[in-house]
């Protein structure tokens, strides 16, 4: 049987760079989970987590659960991605809604920045997860 010495990593240069290419592009969103209350539910479905834009558009009476702060590279990351994530916590710790406060925008100097030297420009996104006890005008829970 015959060892063969191996030094380096083995990977092409090419190799890595397209392995780093393609890291980058999967639009990396982080999102962090701040509880309001002690209470837990049971985890759902992250399709089953509502995006309401604005508090009159919940349809009954609901708890606040959490805050959640999503964020992730402007060039590779868009709101569908940063409400993906954000449903995914969310339906982690048993909310069923999640009521959007604020989408924020790199801006313009961040941009150009990002884009010439490489300076980090994100695309943030604050929500409140919350609980839908029962909708307005039924005895069923909502969605």
């Amino acid at each position: 049987m015959k060892l063969i010495k191996r030094t380096g990593s083995g990977l092409t240069l090419p190799l890595m760079l397209v392995l780093a290419l393609a890291a980058s592009a999967t639009g990396c969103v982080t999102t962090s989970v701040a509880p309001l209350n002690n209470k837990t539910y049971a985890p759902i479905n992250p399709s089953d987590v509502v995006v309401y834009l604005e508090e009159d558009d919940i349809p009954g009476d609901y708890e606040k659960v959490a805050l959640l702060y999503s964020r992730g590279d402007y060039a590779w990351t868009d709101e569908a991605r940063l409400f993906k994530k954000a449903r995914k916590k969310a339906a982690k710790i048993g909310a069923n809604g999640l009521l959007v406060q604020r989408i924020k925008e790199p801006n313009t100097g961040d941009k150009v920045a990002h884009a010439l030297i490489g300076t980090e420009a994100k695309r943030r996104g604050e929500m409140v997860a919350i609980y839908v006890k029962r909708p307005r005008g039924t005895g069923g829970v909502g969605k």
